[in-house]
């Protein structure tokens, strides 16, 4: 009988130690959480860079944030720019070398296109792209100043990488410039050799044969191609206006599918798209401009999903710029360079 009680006393003590642990794990148990928030961060697996503009007092100047999980935070150089001969929308891909590049503008007074290239994300070399190489059809207005948010997508399957930019027509001012925006692109293997300058959407229909497309990203999944847009015309003109849309197509060029309907409020801009560590979950990042932050959505599916806001997303000071999922070799390289 003692020994009944005494594992009776043991087991109700267990049980109280196990419930004072979970309330010390959870301070606020009522509030709710995205439970399609992904945060499998995990040392030695890698995690983001985040790439950006500091603020719009420094428009165009980038700066570092790194995170293990894509929720969470950490500034770094002091906020300092890790580049400063680099201007632009920073946009940073991983190339068919294992290189990173990054593309932006010349800074000066007379602007040209610059790829950056690096092993780490901290040593960067340059090559300078003449501003030819990115000459725009009769009709179209080259904006020197950041050449229309560059960025850059290597394909696999060709080999090849694409810059993708944006012009407005030469007659137009004011709003209408800015609902006459459309998207252009050129091919090279070589950064030395490029394709002649394109048009990239050229087959929508309906109410979107005349959409206005700016920071346009090209990504790559499951054989498909997706080109992550924002619609720029006015919400006044169609409902979908100045949000962020979804194309799909089978091949690099088109033909792209019609946008898919709007996928988040309007007045968001500059999407940047990654996945979760643990491949489940969309990472779609995009700034709401008017207040100049970013926000997290998830989805299960880029098309065809639902996309939330996350909870556990924790924004830190900045404008356009990109989100890239980084190796652990390179997330030590870049803590051990900036994190002071």
């Amino acid at each position: 009988m003692k020994r009944i009680n005494y594992l009776l006393s043991f087991s109700i003590l267990l049980l109280g130690f196990s419930c004072s642990a979970c309330s010390k794990s959870d301070p606020n148990p009522n509030v709710k959480k995205d439970p399609k928030d992904s945060t499998q961060a995990v040392t030695g697996n890698g995690g983001y860079l985040f790439a950006h503009i500091k603020n719009s007092a420094e428009y165009g100047h980038m700066v570092y944030d790194l995170s293990r999980d894509g929720m969470k935070w950490t500034r770094l150089n002091n906020g300092e720019e890790p580049l400063p001969t680099y201007y632009g929308h920073p946009y940073i891909v991983r190339g068919g070398d294992g290189k990173y590049y990054l593309i932006g503008t010349s800074t000066g007074t007379a602007h040209h296109p610059v790829v950056f290239y690096s092993e780490d994300c901290v040593a960067w070399k340059r090559h300078d792209i003449s501003k030819e190489t990115l000459a725009l059809p009769d009709g179209y207005i080259q904006d020197e100043w950041s050449y229309g948010a560059l960025k850059i997508f290597y394909d696999d399957a060709s080999g090849q990488y694409m810059i993708t930019w944006h012009a407005h027509n030469k007659t137009e001012s004011n709003q209408a410039k800015w609902e006459s925006m459309r998207t252009f692109y050129v091919l090279t293997k070589d950064f030395k050799t490029f394709t002649p300058t394109k048009k990239l959407f050229n087959d929508f229909t309906g109410a979107d044969v005349d959409i206005a497309t700016i920071d346009v990203s090209i990504h790559k999944y499951e054989g498909k191609y997706y080109a992550i847009l924002k619609d720029e015309r006015w919400p006044e003109t169609v409902s979908t206006g100045k949000t962020i849309r979804v194309c799909v197509s089978d091949n690099l060029l088109g033909p792209y599918s019609n946008p898919m309907p709007t996928i988040l409020q309007n007045w968001r801009e500059a999407p940047t798209l990654t996945m979760s560590l643990d491949g489940k979950l969309w990472y779609l990042y995009v700034e709401d401009y008017r207040k100049a932050v970013y926000e997290l959505w998830t989805s299960e599916k880029i098309v065809g999903g639902t996309w939330t806001k996350s909870s556990s997303f924790v924004a830190p000071e900045g404008r356009h710029g990109c989100v890239i999922k980084i190796d652990e070799k390179t997330y030590q390289a870049l803590e051990k360079a900036y994190l002071k």
